[in-house]
């Protein structure tokens, strides 16, 4: 209690919300040390987003598990998503919810297609700053991406066998391939960095083609934009 103490203090909350936070850990039968690992980055990312605790726990474990990170590694997970939100040019309680739900809704995919958590969180965060779309608008997107052109689609039985295929061919016809002579997906950083290169040479239909395949998007315009913005950076 001594300890719950000295955290509440230290993080100008009260004994009992740290003790609620303790009671949440204890009850999915971790140890007494994860326990303490994980008490102080809930509380931080509760009273960044606003969130209770038991979403902040939830949204702290999702991550952990998806990404396969140690408890140990609690706190700095939730300071990269505050680091990350700090400095997007939106509101900062805003950014660090639309961060958090993103990596939720697309954590597994993107870790099944080869990101690490700091890459894709960073990838959020810029989408949601120059899009304003939610969190889980952005994540859902880019799942639905992964698992059309990248690793991760062999590892989810979300899209059938003809619907990769489709997304494939779609891009095939472009120039920009999605496998590797031995049949094994190309990096999908890639795949995005030449289809942008070609993107303004391609005929609305094409455009079109591929948005609907890929289903970036809906919209021609919105594809194009989340294409070059990925693609564009160093994650």
């Amino acid at each position: 209690s001594d300890v719950y103490k000295r955290q509440a203090k230290d993080m100008s909350t009260s004994v009992e919300d740290s003790m609620k936070v303790a009671s949440i850990y204890a009850n999915l039968q971790t140890s007494s040390e994860e326990v303490m690992q994980s008490v102080k980055p809930t509380l931080l990312l509760a009273n960044a987003t606003g969130a209770d605790a038991s979403n902040a726990s939830d949204q702290i474990q999702g991550i952990l598990e998806q990404f396969d990170i140690g408890t140990d590694q609690a706190e700095h997970v939730v300071d990269v998503l505050e680091n990350i939100s700090s400095n997007l040019k939106e509101d900062f309680g805003k950014a660090i919810n639309n961060v958090t739900e993103g990596v939720s809704a697309v954590g597994q995919t993107a870790a099944d297609a080869g990101f690490t958590f700091e890459q894709l969180a960073a990838m959020i965060g810029k989408v949601s700053e120059k899009t304003r779309d939610s969190g889980s608008e952005i994540g859902n997107s880019l799942k639905t991406m992964l698992t059309r052109i990248s690793k991760a689609s062999s590892l989810t039985d979300e899209v059938d066998n003809e619907t990769i295929s489709k997304a494939a061919k779609s891009l095939h016809e472009v120039g920009v391939e999605v496998y590797e002579q031995d049949g094994t997906f190309r990096n999908f950083l890639t795949i995005l960095s030449e289809l942008k290169e070609k993107w303004n040479d391609l005929s609305d239909s094409q455009q079109a083609n591929i948005a609907f395949e890929v289903k970036c998007s809906l919209y021609i315009q919105k594809c194009m934009f989340l294409i070059h913005l990925i693609a564009g950076n160093a994650w």
